[in-house]
């Protein structure tokens, strides 16, 4: 059995532009506004969209909106090259984060 004319005029349209569009921009607009938890931490942050909605190649009938809240304050020390006493001396000068990835990620989904 093949696939139906119909099918294919479904999958050759854009999905839901407008609906899509709106959500995208309101989920933007709620972790960019300066009541958000993620606003309000002394975080850097880009707000980004992907996927087939981003690249307009969604079909009808299967759309969603994939939005990207992205971390860019956050970094990752290595240590392991470090002799002892550099690493001590770090340690004095280097205090342990008080906003991290859980946290960012716990503020995101609010």
């Amino acid at each position: 059995m093949g696939i139906p004319d119909s099918k294919f005029k479904d999958w050759h349209k854009t999905g839901a532009d407008e609906g899509s569009k709106a959500a995208a921009n309101r989920i933007e607009r709620i972790l960019q506004e300066g009541r958000s938890p993620v606003e309000q931490s002394d975080c850097s942050f880009q707000v980004l969209r992907q996927g087939s909605y981003k690249n307009t190649t969604h079909t009808y009938g299967s759309s969603d909106v994939d939005v990207i809240a992205k971390l860019t304050s956050a970094w990752h020390r290595d240590l392991s090259e470090l002799s002892e006493d550099e690493k001590e001396q770090y340690h004095r000068h280097h205090g342990t984060p008080d906003y991290g990835y859980d946290d960012f990620s716990q503020d995101v989904w609010q």
